[in-house]
């Protein structure tokens, strides 16, 4: 294959000795977003034996394992990778010329593994001791002697899942390939399908096995723009994780017009007014002219299929449409989406108390009013934050106020919330019918 190789997802070049692969792809743009038949490409790459090889780019965690598995198979010597995350490093995922018995590694969990013919699996843990739990750099290279048994490799597929990033899934992906695995499967909760990738095919799609996993819920947090809802989706997250089985809790974007990504909630809370600047400017580029009936439609049949996956998904949804007037909250093409929410938290700033009672209407046209389990007021985003006691109405609606909810707060949000948002999530599992034990 003659370099470079540029398409508008995905482009290959040689530079500085090395051979460099760049992710171009966009989730929230239809002709930039990866599809299972992209990967195809993947199969072709056995010009990078014996070479150094560079990935970086905004890409999907499926097409990061599938390229480095595929890397490593057709013999690349070094493989490293640009991490898009807090840290921003370089991280080295594979070197041929380093046998893995010279190393000393520490002894913790970075993932569980299950032994079981004919496809074993890994489950990314997160690293308690990073804020996002991204795992330490000096252990990526070297994944089979931090859990995966010896003769691991008698099962001729692995599956690998769990909530990770890009790099996460390429290294796992890395030590599959050097121990002998055939096959490399990918379980991504949005999906509904499995991504399968070996030697005669990449991104074949296979049925996901749920028979046995009841179902989870999902949660939906409404509010007119500038209400603060995706910092109060997240921070919820955080405060309530702990709640739930590890990497059976989730939140999910649903504005895929303009996505609030967790890049730009931690660029935000920086504290650096150039990151903050960078991070705005990167945010109105990806953004989409419009939120069309088809994204939409993706939206819905994400939810249903993360709620197969998971315990609990909070969905951060659109503000509606508030150029016209009165504001369309809810559009006809949006009804399916919200029909995936089992409950819905309403947030509503103190100075427009009918946004609740709109909202609730909203609802009501589709017949979901009674769904409405929660009324988060928010004030003076600017201010210290603070929060209230959660309270019950007489007909049963919880509520809290909530001052200070800006991005900018980052981890303070979560150090003080932390309280109110825990009962909160104590109530929505009692609501839910759920129950665990794993504090």
């Amino acid at each position: 294959m003659n370099l470079p190789l540029l398409t508008e997802k995905f482009n290959c070049t040689e530079r500085n000795g090395r051979i460099e692969f760049e992710f171009t792809t966009q989730e929230n743009d239809a002709s930039k977003r990866i599809r299972p038949k992209d990967h195809e490409i993947f199969r072709e790459f056995s010009f990078v034996k014996g070479r150094d090889v560079y990935i970086y780019g905004k890409g999907p965690n499926e097409s990061y394992a599938a390229l480095a598995f595929y890397l490593v198979l057709f013999q690349a010597r070094k493989i490293e990778c640009y991490e898009y995350n807090h840290l921003k490093r370089d991280v080295l995922i594979h070197d041929a010329e380093v046998p893995n018995a010279q190393i000393s590694v520490p002894g913790k969990q970075w993932f569980e593994f299950a032994k079981q013919f004919p496809r074993d699996t890994i489950n990314i843990s997160r690293n308690q001791q990073d804020p996002e739990g991204y795992w330490e750099d000096d252990i990526y290279l070297h994944l089979e002697r931090m859990g995966l048994p010896a003769g691991s490799g008698d099962s001729p597929a692995i599956l690998v899942k769990g909530k990770g990033g890009p790099v996460m899934y390429a290294a796992l992906a890395c030590a599959a390939a050097r121990l002998g695995y055939n096959e490399l499967l990918v379980d991504k909760p949005k999906e509904e399908n499995l991504l399968a990738f070996n030697e005669r095919v990449a991104g074949r799609e296979l049925p996901k096995d749920n028979t046995g996993v009841p179902p989870g819920f999902c949660l939906g947090i409404l509010g007119d723009p500038c209400s603060g809802k995706s910092v109060f989706a997240q921070t919820l997250f955080n405060c309530i994780c702990d709640l739930y089985p590890p990497r059976q809790i989730w939140v999910y974007d649903c504005d895929m017009a303009a996505p609030t990504q967790n890049w730009f909630m931690r660029e935000s809370s920086s504290g650096d007014p150039l990151r903050v600047e960078a991070a705005i400017k990167r945010r109105k580029e990806l953004k989409v002219r419009e939120f069309t009936s088809q994204l939409e439609l993706d939206v819905a049949q994400s939810l249903k299929n993360e709620k197969s996956s998971l315990q609990l998904v909070i969905a951060d949804l659109p503000g509606g449409n508030h150029k016209v007037t009165p504001p369309q909250r809810i559009p006809v093409s949006r009804a399916e989406m919200m029909r995936q929410c089992d409950a819905f938290i309403v947030l509503c700033r103190k100075d427009k108390p009918n946004v609740f009672d709109d909202w609730v209407g909203a609802l009501k046209e589709y017949g979901l009013e009674n769904r409405v389990i929660a009324k988060v007021t928010t004030d003076a985003p600017k201010g210290p934050v603070a929060v209230s006691e959660l309270a019950k109405t007489t007909d049963g609606l919880l509520t809290c106020e909530i001052q200070g909810l800006d991005r900018e707060k980052g981890s303070q949000l979560i150090d003080v919330l932390k309280p109110t948002l825990e009962e909160l999530g104590r109530e929505l599992q009692r609501h839910f019918g759920q129950s665990y034990d794993v504090l």
